[in-house]
């Protein structure tokens, strides 16, 4: 028997699972916020959900992303107390992805201001690169695209 909030059981999973290819949106229309995966019991992330989903919230309205996957302990693994959350974003660069990782960081800071802070370890790949790096299948991106949440 299911949960009443799950998805349909042959495809409970595939959904969630970060996709190898690249999808295309304008800047302008950025893919939902997936907080049924945020919520989901099954993912360890769902500890965390109600800290997280301001960040992810910012990072949709300002930043525009493709895809957010989450990867790490909180997507499959054992988080603990010093765990960060390991996000993949992959959105059209503007200056270059050091100056955009910062934007981010600079839009997130009045958050960690307010709320309990969480630690982020942030990658970031405009969407060819990240076509490229998938298709190129190194075990560490495969991993984060094979194993992480898609949560944008």
């Amino acid at each position: 028997m299911s949960h009443p909030l799950s998805p349909p059981a042959p495809a409970a999973r595939e959904p969630e699972r970060a996709s190898f290819g690249a999808e295309t949106t304008s800047a302008t229309d950025s893919p939902a916020l997936r907080e049924d995966v945020l919520r989901d019991p099954r993912y360890p992330v769902h500890q965390i959900a109600d800290q997280l989903l301001p960040y992810l919230r910012v990072l949709v309205e300002q930043f525009h992303p493709q895809q957010v996957i989450l990867f790490g302990s909180y997507a499959y693994g054992q988080p603990d107390i010093h765990s960060d959350v390991d996000l993949l974003v992959v959105k059209e660069v503007k200056t270059s992805i050091f100056k955009d990782k910062l934007a981010i960081r600079a839009a997130w800071w009045p958050l960690l201001v307010r709320h309990a802070p969480l630690s982020f370890d942030l990658l970031l790949a405009a969407p060819h690169e990240h076509t490229q790096r998938s298709q190129r299948c190194g075990a560490y991106y495969q991993e984060i695209t094979g194993k992480g949440l898609r949560l944008v």
